[in-house]
């Protein structure tokens, strides 16, 4: 084992780690000394740590030395096991230095953005190629979130009192877009530039004042909606919009950025006065539908702008300022969140089925009333000689038991529909690679924009199951089982779609096992469509019987994303598609070589033959 005078020397500002980087090879080597004697008496356990650090991030480094110095503190004292216990010490002593320094460092960079005073710009988070250090949502994120929950909750009132009108599914699917895009452009905003300054926080202030007074003012009542909430909602949603204007002219303005990348920047902030004019036209609609088209007009347009640079290929990164990616993903997965949250919520408030109908009258002594019972009255108003006391007969149980079952299987439908969605989508340090954002610019658009369609689905599925309790032991209205079945179907073709997108239809169809995985994805597929057979269910089918058979459905399609996603088919599958991407990468090369010396050839034959002409 090498002696802890053999390390390198500590460097004097060691700079700071990436938190997905991997140890730095002086530590990997100090503590492979530090194994000696150990490595023979326990190479199980300490194997895996072994590989673990030199694959993993800093924390296991941590988790490592501390294992072996706590393993070689445990054998028989030796000149050997000294030397290694030093040399361990030694290295976890300089991690854990390494960590006190990032965080003094932090506390000094908060010190000096607290000296800059009430205002100072905001700073792009990453330039292309820099490691991403990590980034987690703050709190004014969170607090924007309690808003959308809020948001989810009244525009799913609004669908559930206009459910039989044009005005409940189109005034959702209008709105909710509408909101949605308030969410992603600050969502954006924060995954690219870090703002701290006092201003910033009171302009965050600003922004979730307007966007809370636009939920505000979506009430159930479609006559007072159309007469004053109307135009409420759309004054305050462009004055939302403009105060996010502000902030992009603020990175137009004053934050340090390439020239091209200051061109696409001006460029979204034309778009965004264009959205705000188009908005101001509600103004001289009178109608709820004019106004929710003119909303679908807006969003539309804002993903014209999106899609069309992206698939036509006028974006590159040149012209792009880059996101902070795993802060993107998670505030997308926690957007899913927040909108199945407002179906648990609305589940919760429901009404309950358990009602007095069934209950049985009674008559006892006026000496049993101390028993619990209500005393009777006469038709004067008087105690008579008995009470009335209220019992629960076999009808009435048969009620609660389905009443139960109908409220558990509203609650398993919407945790199985969030299992399908994490486990469809990569999440974590070792998948981050294959998710399609980082993959490819025109499927991570594709399922950027997803997220809007899912938000909307599970606004609207959270809203039938609620709206299904008090039926669960009594046919339902037909109104309430068809939006039970549609939401749910869309929901899961959604989640089913992104599955895809990270792969890539082309190899998810051509990697080895793609039988097996096709046959698993069509079996996901028409287990959602099988949702559709509720349209035909008999008119004295009950409450429960839907969500039953709801609740099967979105279950068989967790248990096929689950066998999809298996660890040994999942290894499969990257793997091929690994060495299918590193063959292109390698042709590619080939033929930008091939391309340069077949340019450097003609450019010769042109030099000689201008020579032999001179």
């Amino acid at each position: 084992p090498a002696p802890a005078s053999a390390l390198p020397p500590e460097p004097r500002s060691p700079p700071e780690p990436a938190v997905n980087a991997r140890p730095s090879p002086a530590v990997v080597g100090a503590l492979e000394a530090a194994v000696g004697e150990a490595f023979q008496r326990r190479p199980s356990a300490l194997k895996g740590a072994m590989a673990r650090s030199r694959t993993g991030s800093v924390t296991s480094s941590f988790s490592l030395s501390r294992a072996l110095s706590n393993r070689v503190d445990q054998m028989p004292p030796s000149p050997d096991n000294q030397d290694s216990q030093a040399a361990a010490r030694e290295a976890e002593h300089r991690m854990h230095e390494e960590a006190r320094l990032r965080e003094q460092k932090s506390r000094d960079e908060l010190n000096r953005l607290a000296s800059l005073g009430w205002y100072f710009p905001a700073k792009r988070l990453l330039q292309w190629g820099e490691v991403q250090h990590a980034k987690h949502a703050e709190w004014q994120d969170l607090y924007y979130d309690l808003i959308m929950v809020g948001a989810a909750f009244r525009k799913g009132l609004f669908l559930k009192a206009n459910l039989t009108r044009l005005e409940g599914p189109l005034g959702l699917v209008a709105m909710g877009l509408t909101t949605l895009t308030s969410w992603s452009h600050l969502t954006a905003y924060r995954a690219r530039y870090d703002a701290r300054s006092p201003a910033h926080r009171v302009l965050d202030a600003i922004e979730g004042v307007l966007t809370a007074a636009s939920q505000h003012n979506i009430v159930a009542n479609l006559g007072r909606f159309e007469r004053v909430n109307m135009y409420a909602f759309l004054a305050t949603t462009i004055g939302a919009r403009l105060v996010h204007l502000a902030r992009r002219v603020e990175i137009v303005v004053k934050v340090e950025i390439d020239t091209p990348q200051r061109r696409t920047r001006i460029e979204f902030c034309w778009r965004m006065v264009l959205e705000i004019v188009v908005l101001c036209g509600g103004f001289a609609l009178r109608t709820a539908n004019g106004m929710f088209a003119l909303l679908l007009c807006a969003w539309l347009m804002n993903m014209l702008f999106l899609f069309v640079p992206v698939f036509v290929g006028w974006s590159n990164r040149i012209s792009a300022v880059p996101i902070h990616v795993e802060y993107f993903l998670m505030r997308r997965g926690e957007l899913i969140m927040l909108m199945l949250g407002e179906g648990v919520l609305q589940i919760i408030l429901a009404t309950s089925p358990i009602t007095l109908e069934y209950y049985t009258t009674v008559r006892l002594d006026k000496t049993d009333a101390y028993a619990g019972g209500a005393s009777a009255k006469g038709d004067d108003g008087a105690d008579t000689d008995a009470v009335a006391e209220l019992q629960c007969g076999r009808e009435c149980w048969i009620e609660v038991v389905k009443g139960a079952v109908g409220f558990a299987s509203a609650f398993l439908i919407l945790s199985s529909v969030m299992y399908l969605y994490y486990t469809a989508n990569p999440t974590g340090h070792g998948a981050r690679h294959h998710h399609a954002i980082r993959r490819s610019a025109q499927r991570g658009v594709l399922w950027n924009v997803s997220h809007y369609l899912l938000a909307v689905g599970l606004i609207a599925l959270g809203v039938s199951v609620a709206v299904l309790q008090p039926y669960t032991a009594k046919p339902p209205p037909s109104k309430y089982a068809q939006l039970f079945c549609t939401s749910s179907a869309f929901s899961i073709v959604v989640i089913a779609f992104q599955k895809v997108l990270h792969p890539g239809w082309e190899l998810y169809r051509k990697s080895p096992g793609a039988p097996r995985r096709q046959a698993l994805g069509a079996i996901k597929l028409l287990l959602a469509l099988a949702s559709l057979l509720m349209y035909v269910f008999p008119p004295s089918a009950e409450g429960y019987h839907y969500l039953l058979f709801g609740l099967l459905l979105a279950g068989g399609g967790a248990i096929c994303v689950k066998l999809e996603k298996s660890p040994h088919a999942e290894a499969e599958l990257w793997s091929y598609i690994d060495e299918h991407e590193a063959a292109d990468r390698r042709a590619r090369r080939l033929a930008h070589a091939v391309r340069a010396a077949t340019a450097l050839s003609a450019l010769g034959r042109a030099v000689e033959e201008g020579r032999a002409a001179a």
